[in-house]
């Protein structure tokens, strides 16, 4: 059996994202994994999570993504 990566590349992955509400959120460091939680956004557990804070240094506001455009905010 092969194991299945869910990922999106870090490389194509952009440095800010914007919502559809005019939001921006940039790339922090920090890499995940989707875990059974992100069912509830319609994301499959397993995915690569890529970590964007509101501000560069303030994570008051997080938006986590898979994909630049699957996405969402916590």
């Amino acid at each position: 059996m092969t194991d299945i990566i869910r990922t999106f590349r870090l490389e194509r992955m952009p440095k800010t994202i914007t919502t559809p509400e005019g939001v921006t959120y940039y790339r922090t460091r920090y890499i995940g994994e989707t875990t059974e939680g992100a069912q509830q956004h319609g994301i499959e557990p397993g995915w690569t999570t890529y970590e964007y804070w509101i501000r560069p240094s303030d994570d008051s506001r997080r938006l986590y993504a898979i994909s630049p455009t699957q996405f969402w905010l916590e």
